[in-house]
C-alpha cells in the first residue's frame, strides 16, 4: 500500500540520515538582516526562525532592539529607557532584554511582545534585574528577579522548555527546575559558567581545567563533562547547543572566530560559508533545531551586521533526501519478493 510505503520511508529516513550528519558539518547561506552601521550585540534565534538582538546607532545616540522574521526586520524601543540589550526570543516572537534610564540608573528586565512592553517582577527590596533567556512557555529566568528564595542569589543564564535552567549559585555551576537544584562540579574542573541548554538537559559554557589558565569550551550531560576538544591562547566560549548537540561559540581572543561543534568536530563557521560572500562570520551566539545560527558578519560593509546563517541544503530537504532514499530501498525490497 502506498500510505504503508511512505510511512516506512519516513521512519527510515532519520537512520539514514544519521550516518550522513555524523561525516560533516552542512554548509551554510548567510542571509544579512542588516545593512551595518551600528554596533550590534547578542543575537538570539527561535526554533522557528526568529531572530532578535539589540544594536547602538550612533546618529541617536540609543540602544534599540530588532527582530527579524520571514524577510522581515523591525525595531523597537522602550521609552524611556536608553539602553535596550536583547538575550532571548521564543517561537511567539516575544523578546526579553534588559534597559536603564541613563548613566547611573540600574537596569531591569523586561518583555517586548505585540509592540508592548513588560516590566518582569522583581526580588522584594531589590534594585536592578537582568533578564537573560525565555523559553517557549514564557517563562523567563535572569538575574534579580521574583525568583524562588532558593534561586534568590543566583544568576541563571539559559532556561529549556522543560522549565530546566542553568547558571551559576554562591557555590558555583547549577541546574535546577525551580524546586530541587544540583551542582555542576565534575572533577578536575573549576571556574564553570553555562551559557546554553537543550531539552535533554545537556549544558554548555567555558570552564578550565585544574592547572591551566586558559578557558575551554565544554558540553556537560548527564554526569559527564565533555572538553571540546581544542585550546586557544586566550580561550573560546561556548554559547548555546541545540537538540542535535550542535554547538556555537566564538573566541575570547582577537582573531574574530565563531565556530560550530558537531559530531566531535570543531568546525570555524567561515570555513563552512561560500567564500564569494566576502564575509567573516565574528559571531554565532545561538542555534535552533533547523541549525539555523543567529550571529553576526563582517566584511565589504559599513561596519558589521547581523546574519542569519542557514544550512544547505535545508532540514527540510535533508528529511525529503532521506525519506527518498528510504523509499528506494523499500521499493527495492518489495520488487525482489
Amino acid at each position: 500500500m502506498p500510505v504503508l510505503i511512505l510511512l516506512r520511508a519516513l521512519l527510515l529516513a532519520p537512520a539514514l540520515l544519521a550516518p550522513l550528519a555524523a561525516q560533516a558539518a552542512p554548509q551554510y547561506k548567510v542571509t544579512l538582516l542588516g545593512t551595518g552601521g551600528g554596533h550590534f550585540g547578542h543575537h538570539s534565534i527561535s526554533e522557528n526562525g526568529i531572530v532578535a538582538g539589540s544594536y547602538w546607532d550612533d546618529g541617536t545616540g540609543r540602544r534599540y532592539g530588532y527582530t527579524w522574521r520571514d524577510g522581515v526586520l523591525s525595531t523597537f524601543e522602550a521609552p524611556p529607557h536608553n539602553g535596550v540589550f536583547v538575550q532571548g526570543v521564543n517561537n511567539s516572537g516575544t523578546v526579553v532584554f534588559s534597559a536603564y534610564d541613563g548613566p547611573g540608573s540600574y537596569y531591569h528586565a523586561y518583555t517586548y511582545a505585540g509592540g508592548v512592553v513588560t516590566a518582569l517582577p522583581e526580588q522584594a527590596g531589590g534594585l536592578s534585574s537582568f533578564g537573560y533567556a525565555i523559553n517557549n512557555a514564557g517563562t523567563v529566568v535572569g538575574n534579580g528577579l521574583a525568583l524562588p528564595p532558593n534561586l534568590a542569589d543566583a544568576t541563571l543564564m539559559a532556561i529549556n522548555n522543560n522549565g530546566m535552567a542553568t547558571g551559576v549559585g554562591p557555590s558555583g555551576a547549577i541546574l535546577t527546575d525551580g524546586t530541587q537544584t544540583v551542582a555542576i562540579n565534575p572533577a578536575g574542573w573549576h571556574n564553570i559558567t553555562p551559557f546554553g541548554i537543550n531539552d535533554a538537559g545537556a549544558v554548555v559554557g567555558v570552564a578550565e581545567r585544574d592547572g591551566e589558565q586558559a578557558s575551554r569550551s565544554f558540553l556537560f550531560q548527564d554526569g559527564v563533562m565533555t572538553d571540546i576538544g581544542f585550546s586557544h591562547p586566550t580561550g573560546m566560549i561556548a554559547l548555546d547547543v541545540n537538540n542535535l548537540g550542535m554547538v556555537v561559540g566564538n573566541s575570547l581572543g582577537l582573531d574574530g572566530a565563531a565556530y560550530l561543534y558537531m559530531s566531535g568536530q570543531v568546525h570555524t563557521l567561515n570555513s563552512l560559508i561560500d567564500p564569494a560572500y566576502g564575509l567573516t562570520i565574528t559571531v554565532a551566539n545561538a542555534i535552533n533545531d533547523q541549525g539555523q545560527i543567529a550571529g553576526q558578519a563582517c566584511g565589504p560593509l559599513n561596519g558589521c551586521a547581523p546574519v542569519l546563517l542557514s544550512p544547505v541544503p535545508e532540514p527540510g530537504s535533508w528529511l525529503m533526501l532521506g525519506a527518498g532514499l528510504a523509499m528506494v530501498g523499500v521499493l527495492g525490497r518489495r520488487r525482489q519478493r
